[in-house]
């Protein structure tokens, strides 16, 4: 799969634009997973950028998942929600609730994520090839 998109974080508000952009990320983490696999890091520095970036967008997603839950709240608030099927068919308000639980707890695992990273982070800046002064 090939996924274009142009990023663009001062782009006007388009449902169809963040469901391309979250559907890019997804596919970007499945190419960084092939990539990796077979051999596309040269250096310890590649590695770093990697780590690094990793922790930049671990910091990114709570913020990200807050505002779908936000999003969700306000939409069950306002009456724009229902639940159709399952356990909270008819209970949009439960429904949002236990989702927001799930975002948050989400949210708490990625800002240790991005502890971690960080953390490791540092100690990848620190690497070079062997044989290599700094």
């Amino acid at each position: 799969m090939s996924i274009n998109v142009v990023l663009n974080p001062g782009a006007p508000p388009d449902h169809l634009y963040v469901l391309e952009v979250a559907e890019a990320l997804a596919e970007a983490v499945r190419v960084l997973n092939h990539q990796t696999l077979h051999g596309a890091l040269e250096s310890p520095e590649d590695a770093d950028v990697v780590v690094s970036a990793l922790a930049t967008m671990a910091h990114r997603l709570p913020q990200l998942l807050d505002q779908v839950g936000r999003w969700l709240e306000a939409e069950e608030a306002a009456g724009r929600l229902e639940v159709t099927d399952g356990k909270f068919a008819g209970k949009p308000g439960a429904a949002v609730d236990v989702v927001r639980t799930y975002l948050d707890g989400t949210a708490g695992r990625f800002r240790e994520a991005e502890r971690l990273l960080e953390a490791a982070h540092q100690v990848t800046g620190a690497m070079a090839p062997a044989g290599e002064e700094s």
